[in-house]
């Protein structure tokens, strides 16, 4: 199935499994897969080591010319997997944002499916961070700000993630953090899941709080106090409505890193 099949398919059927997911109906999104990614040659690639495993498949650090590339594998081949799989990656590509992963291309002719986005260096955040000797409020900071950023341009493109962590965002050569395709990293995370009759997995450790539990937690020690009370605790509001936005989020850590809170 090449994408160009895929397009007459994607009429009816039932919302993407994948964390990232338009909060339109399924049947508005016409406009978003109209944009198509670039059939690359898998021949043009040198496969390097397996790197980690998603929901579809593996994800393989390759080379693709001179240029490192991630590089997802499909490894089923029925065809309700084969839409899933490109309903994900052409949303992904039609993402261009500095602070979310890049999708490069796609080879969908030849079987299995892959698709090829760009190689973060310094893998997944949370394990950047637990490496890192010192790690200050700023930088913590810093980071948010950069994810604020990220989730405030999906959701002026009408998307929620649904599953945003540490895990889950992978860090550049230069330190530059970027939301990511949630599978590049879940393995590596397994039991931060659980899996709703035998299919669905969700990530039940970073749910909404009211989803289990009616408590507010403490501040973290390195959370500066005008952070818990201007990001965090606003988040945690009982009405959902009353929440701030991304952009609102994104906007009063912008102050806050010019200020320097610590």
């Amino acid at each position: 199935m090449d994408v160009s099949q895929y397009a007459e398919t994607k009429e009816g059927g039932s919302l993407p499994r994948s964390p990232l997911s338009s909060v339109a109906k399924y049947s508005d999104y016409g406009e978003v897969y109209c944009t198509t990614l670039p059939e690359i040659n898998r021949n043009q690639l040198i496969f390097i080591e397996k790197i980690g495993q998603g929901e579809f498949g593996e994800v393989h650090r390759c080379l693709l010319e001179s240029r490192q590339v991630a590089v997802k594998r499909l490894h089923s081949t029925s065809q309700d997997d084969e839409i899933a799989f490109l309903r994900e990656i052409r949303v992904l590509g039609n993402l261009k944002h500095p602070n979310v992963v890049e999708v490069i291309g796609v080879s969908t002719i030849d079987k299995p499916m892959i698709c090829i986005m760009e190689y973060m260096v310094n893998g997944d955040l949370r394990s950047y961070m637990s490496k890192l000797e010192n790690v200050d409020s700023l930088y913590c900071i810093s980071v948010a700000t950069q994810l604020a950023a990220g989730l405030a341009y999906l959701e002026s493109c009408n998307f929620v993630h649904r599953d945003i962590a540490a895990r889950n965002c992978l860090v550049d050569e230069e330190g530059n953090v970027k939301i990511a395709d949630f599978g590049m990293a879940r393995s590596l995370y397994s039991n931060d899941y659980y899996r709703v009759e035998g299919q669905f997995v969700l990530p039940i450790r970073w749910m909404a709080w009211e989803s289990l539990l009616l408590h507010q937690l403490e501040r973290p020690p390195l959370c500066p106090e005008k952070v818990f009370a201007n990001v965090v605790v606003p988040c945690w509001l009982y009405d959902p409505q009353a929440r701030p936005s991304f952009e609102a989020l994104h906007l009063q850590l912008q102050k806050l890193i010019h200020t320097k809170v610590t």
